[in-house]
């Protein structure tokens, strides 16, 4: 029971810093080091939470792969990056 709670905590920690207002996409060792947690528990986190979790189609300028949240992406992205994720969403 306290590992689900651990599990519980953690999703929420990961999620929150992928919501942190200064970015639009995170990092997974930027996120790591926000939260204090290994870049594989992020990862971890990030692959159960699918439903929650967007990647970008575009790396980081270093070439690291970018994550957000969906609510996240919905309330920042631009109108013309919403619109091509749909079409990508059903074209894929």
């Amino acid at each position: 029971m306290a590992e689900v709670a651990a599990e519980d905590e953690m999703d929420e920690v990961v999620l929150k810093a992928l919501e942190n207002p200064q970015y639009q996409w995170r990092t997974v060792p930027g996120v790591a080091k926000e939260v204090n947690l290994d870049p594989g528990k992020v990862l971890e986190v990030i692959a159960n939470n699918r439903d929650k979790v967007v990647r970008s189609s575009v790396p980081s300028t270093s070439g690291e792969i970018l994550y957000t949240t969906r609510e996240h992406h919905r309330q920042h992205a631009p109108i013309f990056a919403k619109i091509l994720g749909a079409l990508k969403n059903r074209i894929d």
